[in-house]
């Protein structure tokens, strides 16, 4: 093999690899964290009213629905750090 038809191998072989290392999107990201974020959210809220003694649906809803809500920017935020 000649020196050119060697550099020209590394060359496809530098390509292939700088295809197959696709780096996660930011938009995946924030919904993977959004998953766990928002859950832990919501069970902290949960727990905090039934601790308070205020364990009806609506307000158990409107603490879950409030938790989700907060959990996007916050998933947001860490993942654009990561990404």
């Amino acid at each position: 093999m000649s020196v050119g038809e060697t550099a020209m191998v590394g060359r496809i072989q530098q390509r292939h690899i700088e295809q197959e290392e696709k780096p996660m999107s930011l938009f995946l990201k924030t919904m993977i964290f959004h998953i766990f974020i928002g859950a832990t959210l919501m069970g902290t809220a949960i727990t905090a009213l039934l601790v308070m003694g205020q364990g009806n649906m609506m307000s158990i809803l409107v603490a879950a629905l409030a938790a989700f809500v907060v959990a996007g920017p916050i998933s947001w935020l860490i993942a654009r750090r990561l990404h």
